[in-house]
C-alpha cells in the first residue's frame, strides 16, 4: 500500500509535532502494511511555510533518522521509501 498524503515530516505543520511523533506514525504505517510514504506538508502562507527547500531538508533528515533507526534493528520491514510529493521519486524501491 502506498499512502499518497501523509503529514509525517516532524514539526512542519499540523502533523508529526517531533521526531517521536513521526517515528510512531511510521512504525503505524508499516504495521498497517504501508510500503511507502509520500510526505504532503501544508503549504499555506501565513500558517505553514514549507517552501520546497524546507521540505525537502525534512525529508533527507527524517530519512536519516529511519534510516539510523533501521540499522540499529538490524533487517526490517520499515526499510521502505518517503518522499515528498513535486520534489522527489516516490519510487517504492527507494529507501528511508
Amino acid at each position: 500500500m502506498i499512502d499518497t498524503h501523509c503529514h509525517i515530516l516532524p514539526a512542519l505543520d499540523d502533523g508529526a509535532a517531533d521526531e517521536e511523533a513521526a517515528l510512531a506514525m511510521a512504525r503505524c504505517a508499516v504495521e498497517g502494511g504501508v510500503k511507502t510514504i509520500i510526505a504532503t506538508p501544508h503549504m499555506r502562507e501565513g500558517d505553514y511555510l514549507n517552501e520546497r527547500p524546507r521540505v525537502l531538508e525534512a525529508v533527507d533528515a527524517f530519512r536519516a533518522v529511519l534510516a539510523q533507526k533501521v540499522s540499529s534493528c538490524g533487517s526490517s520491514p520499515a526499510r521502505r521509501c518517503i518522499s515528498a510529493r513535486g520534489c522527489r521519486n516516490a519510487s517504492p524501491k527507494g529507501v528511508f
